[in-house]
């Protein structure tokens, strides 16, 4: 196999965990305690908090504060509404950095399977 070959095959896997993800998040999540202050969190962390970033020293990398508000919604709420909501705000994110749609569905496919492995921890 080809170098390109071996990466469309990665990115259609990933993509393909992210879905199955994602739908196991919608299948779980609890509306019921999902409310007003949730949507102002998803709010800010979609439009604002992804801009706003700091560097970490000594390392070439960074922290948005949108990973912040992502963890106090796992706190907050159950780790469903945390994994729909790192997945918007990479999506949104990924939009503002690339016009290829396979770049969007990665990066939210990534974010989606990350968070999962985060919202299965017991606090």
């Amino acid at each position: 196999m080809t170098r390109p070959s071996l990466l469309k095959g990665f990115l259609s896997i990933m993509i393909t965990v992210g879905a199955v993800v994602i739908m196991l998040s919608l299948h779980r999540l609890s509306l019921a305690q999902l409310d007003w202050r949730f949507l102002l969190l998803a709010v800010i962390t979609i439009t604002i908090a992804s801009r706003l970033s700091i560097s970490i020293p000594r390392v070439k990398g960074e922290i948005t504060f949108a990973d912040t508000l992502i963890f106090l919604a796992i706190l907050l709420y159950d780790g469903e509404a945390a994994i729909l909501l790192a997945t918007a705000e990479a999506l949104v994110s990924s939009v503002r950095v690339s016009t290829k749609p396979r770049v969007f569905l990665f990066n939210a496919a990534q974010a989606a399977a990350s968070s999962r492995s985060l919202g299965d921890r017991e606090v």
